[in-house]
């Protein structure tokens, strides 16, 4: 067997091996959805060098929405070199969550991260799986054929069932006239297979609607050729039922004439909102945020306010699995600039008020000097 079928057997297992791993939280009506991402550098790994884990947590379906103030369990799955590491990772000053591994036997390695979840948020779980391959890194994948690499994201990483989600990947390099091969599984059912052309060179998109709640993988692959070799890529989606499913406005609100500071303490209120809903009203807090959730689709209009500022209003319509995140600047009432007399170039205002003054006075004293001289007359 050549080593590029044995990298693409390989890959395979790795599939079949950790289909089931993906967890379905469960989600209380008071706890927001979490989601783990990951990637991981370099691609390609051989045995006796490290590569690198960076991971993020943050709400599910938002992953600007970091969450950096909890820590992420690190465990071994599967290691040809009998390695099982178990760690505990506190985010940096950026939110990611990194380690690093170094393999020392060629095969499939495969890790799993996971977030115990709390009071506020769910938990959340995510594995990969990682290729070592023993030959030497000569620039050349196994076989002397020039490495591909696919790297793939999803419109939604938390589609409601029934919904579309429009997976896309990229092949590097771009490789002319080829093929992708999409499979998506569900944890209990059928894979789903869809050969994808490029719609622009080493562009893909997939649109796909899946049918069944819980966690799906999907599986991208190029199956490599004379020149080019294989790649492939793994990654999962959790798909909610519509009884779960969280609709949410997050706000966020800071001082226009404080260089964009936030503003704890702000109350925001909806003053119209759709039938079946209840009137919202909330403060923000340390980080001028707050978020609405479990919303009822439909418009809003809600009032910012707080004593000192100059109230602002919004209005939004939101959709059933939206997630709107919106931004609101307050002007401290203090900070408007007082409406000004417009002057005349050259002239002071001071001396055009003194001016008129002076003009109303003097046509004032014409008009009573004229009529003493017409009583004096008669």
């Amino acid at each position: 067997m050549r080593k590029s079928e044995s990298f693409t057997l390989l890959i395979l297992l790795a599939f079949s091996i950790t289909s089931d791993i993906y967890l379905l939280p469960t989600v209380n009506a008071l706890q927001v959805s979490t989601q783990i991402s990951f990637w991981n550098s370099p691609m390609y790994v051989y045995a006796g060098t490290s590569f690198t884990v960076n991971a993020t947590l943050s709400e599910a379906g938002n992953t600007q929405s970091l969450i950096t103030d909890e820590k992420l369990k690190v465990t071994t799955l599967s290691s040809p070199d009998g390695s099982n590491i178990t760690l505990s990772l506190s985010p940096n000053t950026h939110g990611h969550y990194i380690f690093t591994v170094t393999p020392t036997k060629p095969g499939l390695y495969s890790y799993q991260l996971n977030y115990k979840g709390d009071s506020t948020y769910t938990l959340a779980s995510s594995m990969f799986p990682m290729m070592v391959i023993s030959t030497e890194d000569t620039g050349q994948a196994p076989g002397g054929l020039t490495k591909t690499e696919i790297t793939v994201t999803a419109s939604r990483y938390d589609p409601i069932e029934g919904s579309a989600v429009n997976i896309t990947a990229k092949l590097e390099p771009p490789v002319p006239g080829a093929v992708l091969k999409f499979t998506l599984t569900p944890k209990e059912g059928s894979p789903q297979v869809y050969n994808v052309s490029a719609s622009a060179p080493g562009s893909y998109m997939l649109t796909f609607t899946p049918d069944k709640t819980g966690p799906w993988m999907f599986q991208v692959n190029y199956g490599g050729d004379s020149i080019y070799a294989p790649s492939s890529i793994h990654n999962g989606l959790i798909v909610f039922s519509h009884d779960i499913v969280d609709t949410l406005i997050e706000y966020r609100i800071a001082d226009k004439s404080a260089n964009g500071a936030y503003i704890k303490g702000v109350t925001i209120a909806s003053t119209i909102y759709p039938a079946g809903s209840k009137p919202l009203s909330n403060i923000t807090d340390v980080s001028g945020g707050y978020t609405f959730h479990k919303l009822v689709p439909g418009r809003y209009n809600f009032t910012i306010s707080k004593p000192g500022y100059i109230n602002a209003t919004d209005s939004v319509t939101i959709k059933e699995g939206d997630h709107v995140q919106r931004s609101i600047l307050l002007t401290q009432k203090n900070s408007v600039t007082p409406t000004t007399i417009i002057g005349v170039p050259g002239f002071p205002h001071v001396a055009i008020l003194s001016g008129l003054l002076i003009g109303i006075l003097l046509i004032h004293l014409q008009k009573t000097h004229k009529r003493i001289r017409f009583r004096h007359y008669f």
